[in-house]
């Protein structure tokens, strides 16, 4: 669908101080260079955008107050009126809403605008992919949140804001794994690892260590991943509101486990987190922690299943998957789902679903900015293109055809791990 072609520089300048942003904070949310935003505000004349970025500030419109987007209407006149409506209303569904707090948008951030922030590129990341905004968000770490662990905001104390940076390294790098840049990706857990230590917050703390020993399960480095869980899971019992972070650090033990064909470690550690996912019911979440539910486990469980050869309980989990995140933002986790699926069905010898699936991927892969689903879709194709005389493989090998692989790129030797 066609977006706004064009935004008059003042009325940039305007929708920026509408958001309550300073110069810096408004180039990060775009991922542009603040000189940039500088110059389009000092003309006043239309601008001509690039595509992502015209997305990004049809975002930011669609954030900002109602009598701003009454203005814009006026400006843009009946045909964009159109376009806008229909644009915005697309990026609703991808990026609700999102409040920001009032103050001085020459001040630094308050910890509750950088929580708002943070909130909003977490949402936006589970419906559209990492890919697409992993420059944004570490343009925004660079811009607005480095400068302010130096001049800290009024409104929040050190362990705060480390606490803020930390959550918010966290995110990159998982938008960073997620684009394919396992290397870039390790470099940012790292530092969010420090940054919560250096923060004394252990619940945080330990949420680094469940996204380290993903990265390590992921690079195939299941004794590392066993280990830095274990570290995690010390954190955890220190502070509250972890129950959800125990279960997805147990989960993480499991997939270690089950990469090293220990099935009996494996059932017992899914059994633990699934015991303190049962006992966080009618508990709150710790702030800055990273959600982690039944269907959240159900994909943990069937990639375990699957690495054992239990394909029976893989396809169970990898269903439940499917079924539990068929509705809501979790785009991505149900694509994930899906593709854990379709190499269970290949492995049990259901080629033609298990191509239908990948055809109802690729069709839905259009709109998600993941180098790891993309990846993931590819090496499918290639473990069906010798039955490409079955129709559906010929199908889903046609639509695969149609989409650019985004690959997942890491160093033979990467940096070593915090802990």
């Amino acid at each position: 669908m066609a977006s706004v072609p064009c935004w008059a520089g003042a009325e940039t300048k305007m929708l920026r101080q509408a958001m309550r942003l300073s110069i810096r904070a408004f180039a990060a949310h775009l991922g542009v260079d603040a000189r940039l935003v500088n110059k389009w505000e000092a003309r006043g004349s239309s601008i001509t955008l690039r595509p992502a970025t015209q997305s990004l500030m049809d975002t930011a419109l669609n954030r900002a107050p109602d009598d701003v987007q009454t203005r814009f209407t006026q400006i843009l006149g009946s045909t964009k009126q159109e376009q806008h409506t229909n644009q915005m209303q697309q990026l609703e569904r991808a990026v609700p809403r999102t409040t920001i707090p009032a103050g001085d948008v020459s001040d630094p951030p308050s910890i509750a605008t950088i929580r708002a922030m943070s909130e909003s590129f977490q949402l936006a990341d589970r419906k559209v992919g990492g890919g697409q905004l992993y420059r944004s968000v570490v343009s925004y770490l660079r811009l607005e949140i480095a400068p302010s662990l130096l001049d800290p905001p009024r409104d929040c104390s050190s362990s705060e804001l480390f606490s803020a940076a930390a959550s918010l390294t966290d995110a990159a790098g998982w938008m960073a794994h997620d684009g394919g840049n396992d290397d870039a990706s390790q470099r940012h857990f790292t530092h969010a690892y420090h940054l919560a230590v250096a923060a004394e917050n252990p619940v945080l703390s330990a949420n680094v260590c469940a996204s380290l020993s993903h990265l390590a399960v992921e690079r195939g480095q299941a004794a590392d991943a066993e280990r830095i869980s274990a570290a995690g899971l010390a954190w955890a019992i220190q502070g509250e509101g972890a129950e959800q972070l125990v279960a997805r650090l147990y989960a993480m033990r499991a997939r270690a486990a089950a990469m090293q064909g220990r099935a009996k470690e494996c059932h017992l550690a899914l059994d633990a987190a699934c015991g303190a996912l049962r006992s966080c019911r009618n508990s709150a979440r710790a702030e800055w922690i990273a959600g982690f539910n039944e269907a959240s486990l159900a994909g943990e469980s069937a990639l375990c299943f699957y690495s054992l050869g239990a394909l029976g309980e893989a396809e169970s989990q990898a269903r439940k998957v499917i079924e539990l995140r068929r509705s809501g933002d979790r785009v991505r986790s149900r694509t994930f789902g899906q593709l854990t699926l379709a190499n269970v069905l290949l492995k049990s010898g259901v080629v033609d679903e298990a191509a239908r699936i990948g055809s109802e991927m690729s069709l839905a892969v259009k709109s998600l900015n993941s180098a790891r689903v993309r990846s993931g879709l590819s090496r499918l194709g290639e473990s069906l293109s010798v039955s490409r005389a079955i129709p559906d493989v010929t199908l889903f090998l046609d639509h695969l055809a149609q989409l650019t692989e985004k690959s997942v790129t890491a160093s033979r030797n990467p940096t070593g791990w915090p802990l």
